[in-house]
């Protein structure tokens, strides 16, 4: 248990973008794991295991959702914009700082 979130990030992508962007990687990363097989086990365990924490999130309406479809820069940029505009809700606050 780590704590109660004040922002949950969910970076909506389909599994089809996900799965080449990380065989992308593969051609300079060196990771072992980064073949279709092991990619598509690790969907299914985010479908199975992480996607209903998303969803009871959702619920708490604490989820920002970032296209993640999108480019780098206009990920980063959306993460950013979503991350600021969430007020830390005990205080009122701007719940970080991101440099």
């Amino acid at each position: 248990m780590i704590g109660v979130p004040h922002t949950v990030l969910y970076f909506n992508t389909s599994e089809k973008i996900c799965t080449e962007r990380c065989l992308e990687r593969a051609k300079t990363s060196g990771r072992a794991d980064d073949t279709e097989e092991i990619i598509i086990k690790r969907l299914r365990t985010y479908n199975e295991m992480s996607a209903p924490v998303v969803k009871l999130y959702q619920k708490k309406k604490l989820v920002v959702e970032i296209d993640g479809a999108q480019d780098a820069v206009t990920v980063w940029d959306m993460t950013k914009k979503g991350m600021m505009n969430r007020p830390d809700q005990s205080s009122g606050q701007v719940c970080c700082n991101l440099f």
